[in-house]
């Protein structure tokens, strides 16, 4: 019979084109990688046999008789070896490197093995195929066994794929079942329509070519800037030596003023340094284990026992020192962050977490930084903080609670900051410093600012706030809220919902986050006074804003920041005056926080405070109790200065 082999002819040249760009190219030493490679040889060599067999049995009186065996036995051992090695790919794919290594394993390979010894025995039994005198090639007995025995690990290899499809992302997923898709509508048609032209192993070759191009492209992990693997090799090689129980550490080296330096010297001035940085790494790691893991951070994978603190020590000691590029300098600041094995093997997918955590959150002075049982507790409670305030939001059960601000003129409290609180059933009690960092951080912070001011509103509404002295209710609110250009009317929505007039509330802005270049700031402020309310610059002395900028905004008040007031009563400074009168020049209110004393209290009041806000009135209550303690102080008992 005469073949069509045009497709199988241009199936051998793409493949090949395509082993020939995966060598050339630098790629991720990693076992599926490695497999990969493996399958697409397997592939190319099992297509150019089929073309070869399928030409010389068709042309079988030109050809020695020995010739003929050696060339069918090849394809059919490849074509065999060609689907498990799909298979074993597969399951590299989804993790499951165990399987590859237990006992199971050797079920697998039973097909294999049959096909082998009925391929190997075939030239003396005629099992798979045999030379008739006058027909040429036929089909033996046996033949159908050696297609189940393919047949058998394709679908095994469509069952893996269901199976731990969780495991593997979407564009695995999808690029897995059109692999499989691809070999076999080739497989159909060329057994059941077109079964004069050779289509199979052509459909084989166009499958691995999608794998590569959407799964195995080394090109996928390297930064091109430095050459180096980029992060998400970084984590696929975690993943995989940690699968496999191999024992490796990290070194992280973190450029900490990467950003500034972008905006002193400019961003090709800065790439011309971080190259040489990067050539400085690979002279003393090797590139085969760094990665740029993010624009300011490298990564070293090691698992042949590196001394990571003395290597750690060599790579800030060189940083000390300037680099040079295009006549100039440029200085870096980094710190080195030394991952030990035992604190990442279950946990590869959580060193991002640990990273940002280190880099966020502890201080870089010491350059070498070494993940230890301290920072993994402080992690988890980090995480743990984090899943309470989404079941918080999620359930809305952030508490308000409230405390008094006393004014010495009228004696008694005029107004009352709302404060939230957040209680869990598994990690107890947390402090608004962390929760509401970590709304900030996670994006929380608007969702969880709109659940705190509904629940003011209900509050008011369901308590006459003046009928025990309360003229206003502060509210905090965040840089992220600020910012956003539908704040302001999604506040008068939340009013109006519950009929409580603006002019109930203050809102209290943190210095840091009074942002005069920003415009949407200054039209929410706008929107909500023209509404009725005021606006509080909160915890003033906390040093990050400009104090003529901040004049620019239509604040009202400003609220001294407590270590300000301390600072002043333990005699180790005396700026609170100067400050207090400096504001009131521009006829702007002050209010004292962290008034723990009578004594404080008098002292304020003599120094011309508005209004004075501490313990010594009353800590944050809930809202419940704030009403009774309201009866009870501002209307009854007054606060005794």
């Amino acid at each position: 019979m005469k073949w069509n082999a045009d497709f199988e002819i241009a199936g051998i040249i793409v493949v090949f084109v395509f082993i020939m760009f995966f060598f050339a190219k630098k790629h991720l030493p990693t076992r599926k990688n490695r497999f990969f490679a493996f399958s697409m040889i397997l592939a190319a060599l099992t297509t150019v046999f089929d073309l070869v067999s399928a030409y010389v049995d068709s042309n079988w009186m030109d050809y020695p008789l020995p010739v003929l065996h050696v060339i069918n036995i090849i394809f059919f051992m490849l074509s065999t070896a060609l689907t498990l090695s799909f298979m074993i790919y597969i399951l590299m794919l989804a993790g499951r490197y165990d399987l590859v290594h237990s006992p199971v394993f050797y079920l697998y390979t039973i097909p294999f093995m049959i096909t082998m010894f009925l391929t190997l025995s075939t030239p003396f039994t005629g099992n798979l195929y045999y030379f008739d005198p006058v027909e040429g090639y036929v089909h033996g007995p046996a033949y159908f066994l050696n297609f189940m025995a393919s047949s058998v690990y394709l679908v095994l290899t469509g069952i893996y794929v269901i199976i731990y499809r969780k495991r593997m992302t979407k564009l695995q997923f999808r690029s897995v079942v059109t692999f499989i898709v691809l070999i076999l509508t080739g497989i159909l048609l060329q057994s059941l329509v077109f079964n004069w032209i050779l289509l199979s192993y052509p459909s084989v070759c166009l499958a691995v070519m999608i794998i590569y191009l959407s799964l195995q492209n080394p090109d996928m992990y390297i930064d091109k800037m430095t050459e180096l693997f980029n992060a998400d090799g970084f984590y696929e090689i975690m993943a995989e030596y940690a699968n496999a129980g191999r024992h490796f550490n990290v070194l992280v080296v973190t450029i900490d003023n990467f950003r500034t330096m972008q905006s002193v010297y400019g961003t090709d001035r800065v790439n011309e340094a971080l190259k040489k940085a990067t050539a400085f790494f690979d002279d003393i790691i090797g590139t085969d284990i760094l990665f740029r893991i993010s624009e300011d951070s490298f990564a070293a994978v090691d698992i042949n026992g590196l001394d990571y603190g003395k290597l750690g020590e060599k790579v800030l000691d060189r940083f000390k020192e300037p680099w040079r590029v295009n006549g100039g300098e440029v200085s870096f600041t980094v710190y080195a962050t030394c991952l030990p094995y035992e604190h990442i093997k279950d946990n590869v997918k959580g060193v991002s977490r640990i990273l940002s955590f280190i880099h966020n959150k502890l201080a870089h002075d010491n350059g070498n930084i070494l993940l230890n049982e301290d920072i993994m507790i402080a992690i988890d409670r980090d995480s743990a903080v984090e899943r309470a305030l989404e079941k918080a939001i999620d359930n809305n059960t952030v508490q308000i609670y409230l405390q008094p601000i006393f004014n010495p003129k009228a004696g008694k409290a005029l107004m009352a900051e709302v404060l939230a609180r957040l209680f869990d059933e598994e990690v107890g009690f947390i402090a608004p410093a962390e929760f509401v960092t970590k709304a900030e951080e996670n994006g929380n912070i608007v969702e969880l600012g709109k659940q705190i001011f509904e629940k003011v509103c209900m509050f008011v509404r369901d308590n006459d706030t003046e009928s025990f002295g309360i003229k206003r209710v502060t509210v905090n609110l965040s840089a992220f809220q600020c910012i956003r250009e539908s704040m302001a009317d999604e506040m008068l929505d939340i009013a109006s919902k519950y009929n409580v007039p603006m002019s109930t509330f203050a809102f209290e802005i943190v210095e840091g986050s009074a942002d005069i270049e920003n415009g949407f700031i200054r039209r929410n402020m706008d929107r909500l006074i023209e509404a009725g309310a005021e606006f509080m610059l909160d915890d003033y002395g906390i040093g990050y804003s400009n104090f003529v900028n901040l004049l620019k905004l239509p604040f009202k008040y400003v609220k001294m920041d407590r270590t300000l007031v301390w600072t002043y009563f333990e005699n180790s400074s005396n700026v609170l005056p100067d400050v207090m009168e400096t504001f009131k020049n521009q006829n702007l209110k002050i209010v004292v926080q962290g008034v723990e004393s009578k004594a404080m209290a008098k002292r304020l009041v003599m120094m011309g405070c508005d209004m004075i806000q501490g313990y010594f009135f009353s800590k944050a209550v809930p809202a419940r109790d704030f009403v009774r303690l309201m009866n009870e102080k501002n209307i009854e008992g007054g606060f005794g200065i």
